[in-house]
C-alpha cells in the first residue's frame, strides 16, 4: 500500500519576509508543469536587480513527502498525524521501511521508528533510528488515517491568481496590493 505522498508548496514572500501567498507545486507533487514554477522563472529571468532575483528564488517549492504517524509521545497517540519530511529524512525512512517492513506495518506491533533533531538553520542534522520497541496499531486507528491524495489537492483558482499576482508584485510588475488600494 501507498504510505508516502509526494509534496510541495510556494510559498511566495514580500521584501519584508511576510508571506503573500501559498500554493502547491504541480511539479513536486505531481512532476506536471507548474503555472507558478513557470511564473517565478519568467520572474527571475526579467529581473533587473539581485535583491529581486534572490526573493523569487526563495519562492520555489522544495520538494518533501507527507506521511500518515502516530506520534506516540504526543498527548494522545492513537490519532493519526500528518508528518511532512524533507528528502533527507524520507531517504533514511525508505532505508529503514527496506531493511523492517513487514514488522514496521505490523498491525500487531509495529515497529517505533524515531526522527531526531539536532542543530538549527542550515545545519540541521536529522536521523532516523528503529527502535527495538513496537506498538501495536488499534483497529480505530486505520479509519483515522488522512487521505494524502485529497489532501495534497489544495489548489483553486482564487489562490492561483493570487500567487501569481504575489509572484508580480514581488518581480515589481504589478504595484502592492497595499499601495493599489491607497490611489483613488
Amino acid at each position: 500500500h501507498v504510505w508516502y505522498h509526494d509534496f510541495g508548496q510556494h510559498y511566495i514572500k514580500n521584501a519584508a519576509d511576510e508571506i503573500q501567498a501559498v500554493y502547491p507545486c504541480n511539479e513536486a507533487i505531481y512532476g506536471k508543469p507548474c503555472p507558478i514554477c513557470d511564473s517565478l522563472n519568467r520572474a527571475m529571468h526579467a529581473s533587473s536587480d539581485d535583491e529581486t532575483t534572490e526573493l523569487l528564488k526563495k519562492a520555489k517549492a522544495g520538494r518533501s513527502f507527507l506521511l500518515n504517524v502516530l506520534a506516540l509521545d504526543s498527548e494522545d497517540p492513537n490519532t493519526p498525524q500528518i508528518l511532512e519530511v524533507r528528502t533527507t529524512v524520507f531517504g533514511q525512512l525508505v532505508e529503514a521501511v527496506e531493511e523492517w517492513a513487514a514488522s514496521i506495518f505490523d498491525p500487531e506491533g509495529a515497529q517505533v521508528l524515531t526522527i531526531t533533531r539536532e542543530g538549527k538553520g542550515l545545519n540541521t542534522k536529522y536521523s532516523v533510528q528503529v527502535s527495538p520497541k513496537k506498538h501495536p496499531i488499534p483497529a480505530a486507528v486505520y479509519g483515522k488515517l488522512a487521505n494524502l491524495d485529497e489532501y495534497v489537492h489544495q489548489e483553486s483558482d482564487e489562490q492561483k491568481r493570487k500567487a501569481l499576482g504575489a509572484i508580480a508584485s514581488v518581480a515589481g510588475l504589478l504595484p502592492s496590493p497595499a499601495s493599489a488600494s491607497r490611489n483613488p
